[in-house]
Parts: C-alpha cells; structure tokens; sequence
C-alpha cells in the first residue's frame, strides 16, 4: 500500500510540476530516454496489475493507468517543443 501511495505523489504531485515548469519555460528540459522509460514502465506495470486484477493487484492498477497518460503528456510536450522549437 506504501507503494502505491509514493506513487499517487509522484503521479499527481511531481510529474504535473513538471509539466508546468515545461510550459513556463517553453522547453522539455528532460532527456527522451527518460520518458520514454517512465512511460514504458507506467504502462507495463497497468497492463500487468490489470491482467493480475482478480489476484488482488487491482490497487497498482489505478496509479499505473494516471501515471502512464500523465507521463504521455510529457512525451507530448518533448515533441511538441522538439518539433515546433522553443516557445517564446
């Protein structure tokens, strides 16, 4: 349970920090690789709890699924400042 709670900080404490402070600044100042990685994680643990639901892996499930679609937005912003160059 303490797991799934540090998660649930992360996911809605820290990770829409992040995206804030990428937005005041025009720039995703975090490497690809690392969101990549936060993302692929995110998502194979959602789609792990969600096939172990009925074993009792239901509460991953929830902090898993948040943090895999707030981590995408992340990944978003990356591209969107990649592509589209810094904001002025």
């Amino acid at each position: 349970m303490i797991v799934s709670s540090l998660s649930l900080v992360m996911i809605f404490y820290a990770i829409p920090r992040q995206i804030k402070k990428n937005y005041r600044d025009g720039k995703c100042g975090m490497d690809i690789w690392v969101i990549i990685l936060a993302v692929s994680i995110f998502i194979a643990r959602a789609v792990f709890s969600f096939n172990k639901a009925f074993s009792g892996a239901v509460y991953l499930y929830v902090p898993d699924a948040a943090g895999a679609l707030i981590n995408f937005v992340v990944l978003l912003q990356y591209f969107g400042f990649f592509l589209g160059g810094e904001r002025k």
